[in-house]
């Protein structure tokens, strides 16, 4: 019993490390994608941010759209980098994401407008 629980943890371990890893590598060969749009929500414990954008497509309208971020997701105000907790809420931005199979869609770029 005990050695399952340790071949179980050792398991849940390598998969919370490897994971990063294979979502970056996934971007790298995915088509990245852009969306533009106005910020709704922020959450810095899950690392997520939820983006308000027009769907010009017919029939659609305004939409909100959820990216995953992680150490490698590159943040920029103007020339700076910035960190996730300087994001705000109707901050409009610009960000290219691409579809993790493990994760959902990660946002490889963000760009704040000035």
């Amino acid at each position: 019993m005990v050695r399952l629980m340790r071949l179980s943890l050792i398991g849940l371990f390598c998969l919370a490390v490897l994971t990063p890893a294979f979502c970056q590598q996934q971007a790298e060969k995915k088509e990245v994608r852009t969306v533009i749009g106005n910020i709704v929500a922020v959450d810095w414990v899950a690392s997520v941010v939820t983006v308000r954008y027009f769907d010009d497509r017919p029939g659609r309208g305004y939409d909100e759209i959820s990216f995953v971020l992680n150490e490698a997701t590159a943040i920029t105000k103007g020339t700076e980098e910035i960190e996730l907790s300087e994001l705000n809420q109707g901050d409009q931005v610009s960000v290219d994401y691409c579809d993790c199979l493990l994760k959902g869609l990660l946002a490889v770029k963000i760009v704040v407008k000035i």
